[in-house]
């Protein structure tokens, strides 16, 4: 099958907290992405974020049960290999915030089966300049998925100035001076996952405007991240990982707990719990993230929040028909110390028990 012929790829990526699943929501109502087979990957016995994906459609699959870039590379290639391609004209993989890019990129690349059929056209790594710099410096996982990039989309720029957003692009170059950045408030889907500028084969812009076809492909090598500016970050060990709650997760450090809440449960409190161990463990919490029925409206709610920022409670109209398995709250947190976890995910159970159950 020629380049043309197979269907491209384009690997989504970015760590926690970054906005990959806000992209990818406002992407899939755009015409670009009509005939999109959608692959959602998650840590965590709980998925939550494809959930939050409200134009979610029935090709929509969910790669649960462990990270993409670890323990699920299988289910990843199941998944591309099972596909029926007439039905679609692309493919968007979103990972998880903790995936290393190389090992997926791997997997597409070094299956005959699947380079038969697919292209690994891209790969977009979601970067927040709120908290990129610190993440930069200290998690592997973060550099790795910058350094692989072919286009960085720089989301949360509506809430910080110019200054600081040009600051960012220049420490974003020095992890990768090839990738194109962009501007998420800035993009349409159309722009970021088709447009041929930002293709592995094609020219690097700094914007989404055509720009003149170079003469010869151009072809990139898999970067390694740079060495670490500080000690803090942690190296990832990729081994296969359960991740039920509370389980060390395969990247150093790395823990998850996934509870489940098919009972009502009491928003308010649940937001008052969230402010509380960002205000005190914020450091530690890589992210919380919630899916739960009130009990007072009835109403499904998703509740947030990464290290020490903490997002209003969001009303989820459109996942008002979820079934009680699909609720629940998932934990993800690294460098707590010793029984500080275990205390988090305590507490959570006690702040999420329905309020007819004894405290």
């Amino acid at each position: 099958m020629s380049t043309a012929a197979r269907k491209p790829i384009a690997l989504l990526t970015g760590f926690l907290g970054a906005g990959k699943t806000t992209a990818l929501n406002r992407w899939l109502a755009e015409p670009a992405l009509a005939r999109a087979l959608v692959l959602v990957n998650e840590v965590g016995a709980i998925p939550i974020d494809h959930h939050l994906v409200r134009e979610v459609r029935d090709d929509v699959v969910i790669l649960a049960s462990g990270c993409v870039c670890c323990s699920v590379r299988s289910d990843l290639a199941e998944a591309l290999g099972g596909a029926d391609t007439s039905a679609f004209d692309r493919v968007v993989i979103e990972t998880t915030g903790l995936a290393d890019p190389a090992p997926v990129i791997a997997t597409i690349l070094g299956d005959r089966a699947l380079a038969a059929r697919f292209d690994l056209d891209r790969v977009v790594t979601v970067v927040d300049v709120e908290r990129g710099t610190d993440l930069l410096e200290r998690f592997t996982e973060a550099r790795k998925q910058i350094a692989l990039a072919d286009v960085l989309l720089v989301t949360k720029g509506d809430r910080s100035d110019e200054e600081r957003i040009a600051a960012f692009s220049v420490e974003l170059r020095r992890w990768n001076a090839l990738a194109a950045v962009v501007r998420a408030e800035r993009s349409l889907a159309a722009d970021v996952l088709v447009h041929a500028a930002f293709s592995r084969r094609g020219a690097w812009a700094a914007d989404p405007a055509p720009c003149p076809p170079r003469t010869t492909p151009r072809t990139r090598s898999l970067p390694l991240a740079p060495a670490a500016p500080t000690e803090h970050a942690p190296t990832a060990a990729h081994a296969p990982t359960a991740t039920h709650a509370p389980a060390e997760h395969a990247h150093a450090g790395v823990r998850t707990a996934a509870l489940p809440t098919p009972e009502p449960v009491s928003v308010r409190r649940l937001a008052l719990w969230l402010e509380m161990i960002a205000r005190f463990h914020g450091d530690h919490l890589l992210r919380a993230k919630a899916l739960v029925r009130d009990a007072e409206s009835g109403d499904v709610w998703c509740l947030h929040a990464v290290q020490h920022a903490v997002h209003p409670p969001e009303r989820e109209a459109a996942l008002a028909s979820l079934p009680p398995e699909a609720l629940g709250l998932v934990l993800i947190s690294v460098g707590a110390g010793a029984g500080v976890f275990e205390s988090l995910v305590a507490s959570a159970r006690a702040i999420a028990l329905p309020l007819s159950a004894p405290s």
